[in-house]
């Protein structure tokens, strides 16, 4: 069990690098959308996340084949931004979280890896994935997939760890 958590923290580490580089690649062909030009179901999923609150920016992307829409909004002074899918699956909801409401551990890492004094901005991410087990040749096999279907890692009970996987 000890294993098994140990490789997910390092999977899921490894699939919010991978995410952050695809972000940063999408973001050369974000197009800026107003709400009437979102799909219904997407509209309903965003405007379920923000509870209400308005829409400060909506954008349209294309992300491994799959259209996007990712809206942001503020709430009680905090920016808060959701992915979804045009059918309206979550994707991802991040938000600013303020230094002082950040988990120590975060705070003590933040120090040692930007120095003291340095200005950060801090996102509290929640990923969707989905988590496939299956028993293929006598042999237990996971596999981690985005809502959009690309596969993000594996885990097989011969040893092997697949954390890497990446199916672009």
């Amino acid at each position: 069990m000890k294993t098994k958590n140990h490789r997910r923290v390092g999977f899921v580490a490894g699939l919010l690098g991978v995410l952050g580089a695809a972000g940063l690649a999408a973001a050369l062909d974000d197009e800026k959308v107003p709400l009437d030009q979102v799909p219904a179901a997407a509209r309903r999923a965003l405007e379920m996340q923000a509870g209400g609150a308005k829409f400060t920016e909506i954008e349209r992307e294309v992300e491994h084949g799959v259209t996007v829409y990712e809206a942001e909004w503020m709430d009680h002074g905090t920016e808060h931004e959701a992915s979804v899918s045009a059918d309206g699956e979550l994707l991802e909801v991040e938000e600013n979280v303020p230094m002082d409401k950040a988990p120590a551990a975060v705070r003590e890492a933040i120090g040692k890896h930007f120095g003291a004094g340095t200005k950060v901005v801090i996102e509290k991410t929640t990923v969707v994935y989905y988590e496939v087990e299956a028993k293929v040749d006598g042999k237990e096999k996971e596999l981690y997939f985005s809502p959009t279907g690309r596969l993000h890692g594996e885990e097989s009970d011969d040893g092997g760890d697949g954390d890497e996987v990446d199916d672009d």
